[in-house]
């Protein structure tokens, strides 16, 4: 619509070139031709950015004035957190940079198979509260995912020309209630849970920050 505002602009303006090519391309070209020109537009930094590690995008935004209304307010809570818990900020921040180096965690609402979709764009995935079910991802098709294996993932016909085809080494970060279990005919399957098991570093915390600190 901005497009089409300034071609009749230009136009109240004698300058008729942007309306005449809307008019005679029509809507499927201009939209091309503007996605391309934001590709072109763009390009420069998404090479810069695609040539730095994960690690460096986060030390860079660690140079960054703090998002939160008191400064240092998110480490302190964290800080506080962790030890509380009984979890040594360093094991824990050891954690982290394990995986962001080294990949195998983007948040989809979504509960189906199709809450996948994006994914494979992301820098990182967060699976909040995160109930492990097979209408969501199939358990060999999770365990791949893990190891940052090939993964085919269902996308909508409706939408998309086929599946989509995941392959990166992309870091899962996840929080759930409960471990990760698979159960088949009503028992707890201990081999293909344990190989769930080995693919995560956990930490479990039972402490609360009290809501009057919140």
């Amino acid at each position: 619509m901005d497009v089409l505002a300034l071609a009749h602009m230009q136009k109240n303006e004698e300058k008729t070139d942007m309306a005449e090519f809307i008019v005679n391309r029509g809507s499927k070209v201009v939209n091309e031709v503007l996605r391309t020109a934001w590709e072109m537009e763009e390009a420069k930094a998404a090479q810069e950015r695609a040539a730095k590690s994960r690690l460096e995008i986060l030390q860079e935004a660690r140079g960054e004035p703090c998002t939160c209304k008191q400064a240092s307010r998110w480490h302190a809570s964290a800080t506080e957190l962790l030890e509380h818990n009984g979890i040594s900020c360093k094991s824990f921040a050891l954690a982290v940079k394990e995986l962001l180096c080294k990949g195998c965690a983007f948040t989809n609402p979504a509960t189906t198979s199709f809450a996948w979709i994006g994914a494979e764009e992301a820098e990182v995935i967060f699976l909040n509260d995160f109930r492990w079910s097979p209408q969501v991802i199939r358990w060999h098709d999770l365990l791949l995912l893990l190891e940052g294996q090939l993964v085919h993932l269902p996308a909508p016909k409706s939408h998309f020309a086929k599946d989509m085809v995941f392959d990166r080494d992309t870091p899962i970060f996840a929080t759930s209630k409960y471990p990760v279990v698979f159960v088949k005919n009503g028992m707890v399957d201990e081999r293909e849970t344990e190989m769930m098991t080995v693919r995560w570093r956990t930490f479990t915390l039972n402490w609360q920050i009290p809501e009057a600190k919140q």
